[in-house]
């Protein structure tokens, strides 16, 4: 019997099929990489590891201030002048709702849909626990103010969520 054996077709379909695969794996896994790398709104908290070392005595610090029984609330302005700033009042009361003057007080801030640009506020008293200051131009939408005050060797923190409106021309 002489018969020759009849060669079967190399098929190169399902290796193709695999390769495919693979490849359009590594490229919707490169498209991913690139599109939660170049998010601008994604920000780190800056020294987020000494934040998260230290958080028992920011805890700590967080309760003292909660015993004083200090209130702040931050009013922003509806109107803006030319450059879209806003002024902003801080008011600082006791438990008692008497106004607190400081020594010193500051407030840091983010937009949530721009917290890639904070803000830090300089604020003047205005009349005893009234603080005012300009807002720069940000965007409508949440903001959140961190509020610190001393005075002698009390300190006041609180963090402030406020929904800025869209801004009135004067």
């Amino acid at each position: 019997m002489t018969a020759a054996i009849a060669a079967k077709p190399r098929s190169y379909r399902w290796p193709a099929i695999i390769v495919g695969l693979l490849v359009a794996h590594v490229v919707l896994m490169m498209w991913a990489v690139f599109k939660a790398t170049s998010d601008p709104n994604f920000v780190v908290i800056p020294n987020y590891y000494d934040k998260a070392v230290n958080w028992d005595k920011e805890q700590a610090r967080i309760a003292a201030s909660d015993k004083l029984g200090w209130k702040a609330e931050v009013i922003v302005d509806a109107t803006a002048d030319a450059l879209n700033r806003r002024n902003v009042t801080v008011n600082l009361v006791d438990a008692a709702g008497a106004p607190v003057s400081v020594e010193s007080i500051q407030v840091d801030g983010y937009h949530d849909a721009d917290a890639s640009h904070p803000f830090t506020l300089k604020l003047t008293q205005r009349a005893p626990g009234v603080f005012t200051a300009q807002l720069p131009a940000i965007r409508v939408g949440f903001c959140q103010f961190n509020i610190q005050a001393k005075l002698g060797s009390l300190e006041f923190v609180q963090t402030w969520r406020q929904y800025v409106q869209p801004a009135q021309t004067k």
